[in-house]
Parts: C-alpha cells; structure tokens; sequence
C-alpha cells in the first residue's frame, strides 16, 4: 500500500467515482474550485493505492501560517463497506447477505491498515 498524493488522472477518476457517488451535488465543491485550490497551494488530494486501485482517500485544506489542516472528506473504498436492512426474523436473508460480502471482501484481498505503513520502531 502507498500513500499518496493523486495526479490529475486520478483526481478525475475520484472525483466522477468516488466523491459523485458519496456525496450529493449540493455538498461537494465542484472540481474546477478543487483544481484552483491545489494551484494556490491551499488543498491536497491524498489516496492511499494498492498497486493502481485507490483503497482510500482524504481531501484536506491548509493555510499558510497556520499549524493546523481541515480533513474536507474521508473516504474507503465502497466495496469493502454494505449496509443493508436484515430482520431478525430473515435468517436465510441474513446468511445470503454474508456469504455474498465474504466473498466480496475474500476477492478484494487483505484490507492492510494505513498503520502498517508507519515507521517501526
């Protein structure tokens, strides 16, 4: 896994995939404003890969002079997250649901923590 700052293709790509589907137009910036951000040097886009698939991402404002960044968004990757409404009463539905998400997250691979990249004492 490496953490890092995305380029202007993946900025894209998590902008159309990743930010248009979590958040609603009304509450992300448009893409233009992020890309006038990033010039001034006021806004950073990290993703966290494994290989060429983005895992993660954070979105975060600076300001010069100031000791302290703002975290704007946060994301994982979707694949790894399901909500879904099971009663108590559907315990077939229940166990189709996680046999499905085991698979799911069995296809997609170790899930390694941003820790793990930290330095080791």
């Amino acid at each position: 896994m490496l953490l890092r700052q995305m380029d202007e293709r993946e900025m894209e790509h998590w902008y159309a995939h990743e930010l248009s589907e979590a958040f609603a137009p009304n509450e992300r910036k448009p893409l233009a404003d992020i890309r006038c951000l990033i010039a001034e040097g006021r806004y950073e886009l990290w993703g966290l890969f494994d290989g060429e698939k983005m895992a993660g991402y954070a979105a975060i404002w600076k300001a010069e002079g100031i000791p302290l960044v703002l975290l704007d968004y946060l994301g994982v990757n979707r694949r790894r997250v399901r909500v879904e409404w099971v009663s108590a009463a559907e315990g077939a539905k229940f166990a189709a649901t996680m046999n499905e998400f085991v698979k799911t997250i069995t296809e997609l691979g170790e899930n390694r923590r941003l820790e793990d990249l930290r330095c080791k004492e």
